[in-house]
C-alpha cells in the first residue's frame, strides 16, 4: 500500500513472440518509510489505473503483485494483481494523514532505479516557458498528456463560476439534490441522504517565464486555500470567509506537477493544464537544485 506520487505515460512495446502491441505505464508509489518504488502495469490497467482529477495522490492497495530486483526493486502487475484506490482501512487513512500533512513536500529514496514512465528519477524543474517551447508541440503525439514540475506562484484563484461540486460519498461522481437533505448520484443513479462537497478551482499560476491557466481537484485544492470545501458549502466567492481564505491562497509559492492534455468539446480543441500535486516550497531542497544548475554551467 503506498501513495500514488506520480503518473507516467504509456509506452508501447511490441511482443517478440506475436508482434502485437504492448502497453505498459510506470506509477510511482511512497509511503512513511521515505522511499520510493515503481509500479508498472500492463494492457488494460494502463488506462484503469490512473487517478481521477479529483483523487490526485490517492492511496493504492495492490495485492499480489510481483516483485523484481532488476537495477533496484520494482513491483509489476500481473493479470491477478488486485488494485483499490483509497481502501477504507487504517493504514489507508493513516497514509492519507502523513502525505497531507508533510509527505507530499519530502524528497524520497528510490528503491527502484526508474521513475515514472520508465526513465530515471529526477528533480528537474522547468520554467512554464520551457514547456510552451518543449513540452506543447508534444501533445501532438501524445494523447494522454504531457507532464512537468515546475515551482511558480498561485497569483489568482477564479472567482467566476462554480468554486466546489457535491460529490458521491462513494465514487465523488457529482450528485444532485432532489429534496433538502437527498441526493441522487449521477453516475450509479443511487440516492444518499449524505453528501460530500470537492473543489474544483481554476488558477493563474507565474513564474519569472510566464504564466498560465490551471486546474486543481479537491486535494491539491484544500492544501492551496487551507479549508476543506465543506466548510465553505452554501457561500459564494463573494462572501467574506471565501474571499479571505481565496485572498490568502494567493501569492503563495509551490512546486507543482502538472499534466497538460488536449481535449476536445463540442468539436473545439482546447489545452488544459491540471496540477496533480503541489507541495509547498523546501527551500533548502530547491537550493541544492538550484546550485545543481548553476554547476553545470561552470
Amino acid at each position: 500500500i503506498g501513495v500514488v506520487q506520480s503518473v507516467g505515460e504509456v509506452v508501447t512495446l511490441t511482443s517478440r513472440t506475436t508482434g502485437e502491441p504492448l502497453f505498459k505505464r510506470t506509477l510511482v508509489l511512497v509511503d512513511d518509510s521515505g522511499c520510493s518504488v515503481p509500479l508498472t502495469v500492463w494492457g488494460e490497467m494502463t488506462e484503469k489505473l490512473v487517478p481521477s482529477g479529483s483523487h490526485a495522490a490517492p492511496v493504492l492497495l495492490c495485492k499480489g503483485v510481483r516483485r523484481g530486483d532488476f537495477q533496484g526493486i520494482c513491483l509489476d502487475g500481473m493479470r491477478t494483481t488486485y488494485f483499490e484506490f483509497s481502501p477504507d482501512t487504517p493504514e489507508a487513512f493513516a497514509l492519507r494523514g502523513w502525505y497531507d500533512t508533510s509527505g507530499a513536500s519530502l524528497s524520497f529514496n528510490a528503491l527502484g532505479g526508474q521513475g515514472a514512465g520508465g526513465g530515471p528519477l529526477s528533480d528537474e524543474r522547468k520554467s512554464l516557458q520551457d514547456v510552451m517551447m518543449y513540452d506543447m508541440p508534444k501533445l501532438a503525439v501524445e494523447p494522454n498528456g504531457v507532464y512537468y514540475t515546475i515551482r511558480a506562484y498561485v497569483m489568482f484563484i477564479r472567482r467566476t463560476g462554480n468554486l466546489y461540486y457535491i460529490a458521491c460519498p462513494d465514487n465523488g461522481h457529482k450528485m444532485v439534490e432532489l429534496i433538502p437533505g437527498r441526493w441522487r448520484c449521477e453516475k450509479d443513479d443511487k440516492e444518499y441522504d449524505t453528501c460530500n462537497y470537492r473543489y474544483i478551482l481554476s488558477l493563474n499560476v507565474a513564474d519569472s517565464t510566464g504564466s498560465e491557466w490551471m486546474s486543481s481537484f479537491d486535494d491539491v485544492s484544500q492544501l492551496l486555500v487551507g479549508a476543506p470545501a465543506r466548510d465553505i458549502a452554501g457561500m459564494t466567492a463573494e462572501d467574506p470567509v471565501v474571499a479571505q481564505l481565496l485572498d490568502k491562497a494567493s501569492m503563495r509559492q509551490y512546486v507543482f506537477r502538472v499534466r497538460v492534455k488536449q481535449e476536445e468539446y463540442l468539436g473545439v480543441s482546447r489545452t488544459k493544464h491540471q496540477i496533480l500535486r503541489a507541495a509547498p516550497v523546501d527551500f533548502t531542497q530547491e537550493s541544492k537544485l538550484l546550485l545543481g544548475e548553476i554547476k553545470a554551467f561552470l
